[in-house]
């Protein structure tokens, strides 16, 4: 129960640490609404629609439901998925406390572009060491296992997206849920050892015809009209942490929020900052 108060501090530090890194810098981002939105900081104006992140509670269900499905039936073209012994060593990378599991292997894209990728890949690898370096993260049971999905090759809309995978009953038992990334840095023991911790995905394509530029490395002072793929990729990960929630505004007056679909299943995120009420009859 200590270190689980213990991990909660310390996930509330960073996340403070993280605002004050967006909020250190001159630059605004354009939110998909159009609206003046200091989300990230950013290196170029995004084009017309793009939201800046594609985490929300339909995507972890989706995730969720991608799991369960692999879960039960194996790799199929429906949940895309694939078991992390089934990965070829070459596409895997340790960084700390962490390992990383790459879909774009054998490709030419993405984290694996023959150019880019391996800026990419030392990129992500910083993000999780700073990670480390903050946090008390417990790996008796092994090492926090991210799967990077195939990066986005389309129009997705956003710039990336991630998120922890969950329990048995997300989305359809009522209760909190903290994630399997959470248990297993504060409880040592992994939840699933036949399968990953978190995801994340990233898209390194473009956005209504607009090539998306990032400055990928981040040994180098980020330039202008690009975006840092270090901050946005530590933006991502703090999601796999434990933030993100299950609700969302309704845009009104009186700041009401939506539940649909998510069988009153919470986040341990939505219990501490952003939900009080009877969680059996929000």
């Amino acid at each position: 129960m200590k270190n689980k108060y213990n991990i909660l501090n310390s996930l509330k530090k960073l996340f403070i640490i993280l605002i004050a890194i967006l909020f250190s810098k001159d630059i605004i981002a354009q939110s998909n609404s159009g609206e003046d939105n200091p989300e990230l900081i950013l290196y170029q104006d995004e084009p017309e629609g793009v939201a800046v992140c594609g985490h929300d509670a339909d995507y972890l269900l989706e995730q969720h439901q991608n799991y369960q499905n692999f879960k039960q039936n194996g790799h199929t073209p429906d949940n895309g998925l694939k078991a992390p012994s089934a990965f070829d060593p070459g596409g895997t990378l340790a960084c700390g406390k962490f390992r990383v599991y790459y879909d774009d292997y054998d490709t030419d894209y993405g984290f694996f572009d023959p150019i880019l990728g391996a800026a990419r890949r030392s990129t992500f690898c910083a993000v999780l060491n700073y990670i480390e370096e903050r946090l008390e993260i417990n790996t008796n049971s092994g090492l926090i296992e991210v799967l990077v999905q195939q990066s986005a090759t389309t129009s997705p809309g956003w710039l990336a997206q991630a998120g922890s995978y969950f329990q048995t009953g997300f989305g359809s038992v009522s209760g909190i849920y903290n994630g399997h990334t959470f248990n297993h840095i504060t409880t040592g023991v992994d939840p699933d050892p036949d399968f990953f911790d978190c995801q994340v995905q990233v898209n390194f394509g473009e956005i209504n015809g607009t090539q998306i530029n990032y400055f990928d490395d981040y040994t180098i002072t980020p330039l202008d009209q690009k975006y840092d793929l270090f901050t946005i990729l530590l933006h991502e990960m703090t999601h796999t942490l434990g933030f993100h929630s299950m609700v969302s505004d309704t845009n009104d007056d009186n700041n009401d929020i939506i539940c649909s679909n998510t069988g009153n299943s919470f986040t341990n995120y939505d219990w501490n900052f952003g939900y009080y009420g009877d969680i059996t009859n929000p």
